[in-house]
């Protein structure tokens, strides 16, 4: 059965690889800083906040000859299907046939699968975490600390997963104090031995152990994002997926039953590892979706046990009836969460594509532009990467004179601050009617220019 839920997974997974979806700023930077990082600085661009474990896979990809996108996207779905794999070992500890139903609940997940096309943090991330509490509750301490620091060097937020893997330690033993500080040291010694060289390599490149921390925050902090929602996170998972609402039959059952449970000590420290993350981002300005897959294989765990329980105590054939239907409604869920994500704004026409690939015959090229996606198609050197009017306003003089060209997509283009965007974008405009231009398209409601200064 898990075989057969790990092919449909490689099978939906496979469909949405082939789709014909542009590239997100972010899987562009990666791709971008891993070319800066071989070509020792020739090539792509440099962005410090960046954690750096995504952009080495994906770059030494690109120093011996593999598309780092397509690589990207095959990492992707391996990652994936691990992280399923992981799931259902994990949930048959907990009980018969509960590791079944969450990877079967994680595999149809509508955002787990969008963005297993997609290079980008989240999902690698999970798997480190994922695995780190598999190979706890095998006792392999100093492993599981390593893991978590890969975890951190994917993705920094994810480092807030040490707590409660941490806590887990505390709850899943049942010796003395000490035995379980000791534990607790020895992850801590597997989390130093990954992430000390990344600390020493900050000293040395910019003086401060912290400093990719702390300007990721900065630039977090200086960003604008939509409205805050306390039950985001909450409500976005229901409405993809409605059996993550059994995830409320393993609360109450552990609320009255308690240590009686059976294996009530893992169901603690599944938990901790949804209410800790999901506060985490839930506090947090910035909401994506996508950062749910964080705490989503331990929430799946915490749904299959609850649909293992009731399953047990109601008839079979009812129980397949309700499972057909949800599973008919999940399908429908991803296709238009699919169709939602990366609907026509995210699709390629041949006006974008023929603009992204413009320098892919020119050598090696510095521009500044808002589409850092070229950098995926071509060898170039990106000297500013602008997102907003009001900041590519601010550059355009200073940096115009060290650039050979400036590559502006105005949809790519937000605004900061409504008081000063208008001023911001006609002042760029005009200044960019001032140079010689080479290239311009309208596309999906978005002028694509490409100008030589």
């Amino acid at each position: 059965m898990i075989i057969f839920i790990l092919i449909l997974s490689l099978v939906i997974r496979i469909w949405y690889v082939l789709l014909p979806t542009i590239i997100w700023w972010d899987t562009a930077m990666y791709i971008g800083i891993g070319k800066y990082m071989f070509s020792h600085g020739a090539i792509g661009l440099w962005e410090p906040f960046r954690p750096p474990l995504l952009p080495i896979i994906l770059g030494s990809a690109w120093k011996i000859g593999i598309d780092p996108l397509i690589f990207g996207k095959i990492i992707m779905v391996i990652s994936s299907l691990v992280l399923i794999w992981l799931v259902y070992i994990i949930g048959e500890k907990l009980g018969k046939n509960i590791g079944l139903y969450s990877a079967a609940l994680l595999s149809l997940t509508p955002v787990f699968i969008v963005f297993s096309n997609t290079p980008l943090s989240d999902i690698p991330s999970t798997l480190f975490i994922t695995l780190a509490f598999l190979v706890t509750l095998r006792k392999k301490y100093i492993v599981s600390g390593i893991l978590m620091g890969l975890a951190f060097l994917t993705r920094f937020p994810q480092i807030i997963a040490l707590l409660p893997l941490v806590l887990s330690i505390w709850i899943l033993q049942e010796e003395s104090w000490k035995i379980k500080v000791r534990d607790i040291f020895f992850v801590l010694i597997g989390l130093a031995l990954v992430t000390l060289p990344f600390f020493i390599t900050n000293y040395f490149l910019y003086t401060n152990p912290l400093y990719p921390i702390i300007e990721g925050n900065r630039v977090a902090a200086e960003s604008v994002y939509p409205a805050h929602e306390y039950f985001y996170y909450g409500t976005g998972l229901l409405t993809q997926n409605p059996l993550l609402i059994f995830v409320l039959v393993t609360l109450g059952l552990l609320i009255y039953q308690g240590k009686r449970l059976p294996s009530w000590r893992m169901i603690r420290s599944l938990f901790l590892f949804v209410i800790i993350p999901g506060a985490y981002f839930t506090i947090n300005p910035h909401q994506e979706l996508r950062y749910a897959m964080m705490f989503l294989p331990f929430l799946v765990l915490l749904a299959g046990y609850g649909i293992a329980y009731i399953t047990e105590k109601i008839s079979w054939k009812f129980t397949s009836f309700v499972a057909v239907l949800l599973i008919i409604a999940i399908l429908g869920s991803i296709g238009l969460y699919g169709l939602k994500t990366h609907g026509s704004r995210y699709k390629v026409s041949p006006e974008q594509y023929e603009y992204l690939t413009y320098f892919k015959d020119k050598g090696r090229q510095e521009i500044l532009t808002s589409s850092p996606q070229s950098i995926v198609f071509s060898d170039i050197s990106i000297v500013q990467a602008v997102s907003t009017w009001e900041f590519a306003d601010q550059v355009y003089n200073d940096v115009r004179s060290h650039v050979s060209y400036i590559a502006i997509n105005t949809c790519e283009l937000v605004c900061e601050d409504p008081a000063t965007c208008p001023h911001a974008r006609e002042s760029l405009l005009q200044k960019m009617k001032k140079e010689v231009q080479i290239f311009f398209k309208t596309t999906f409601g978005c002028e694509l220019y490409i100008l030589k200064p």
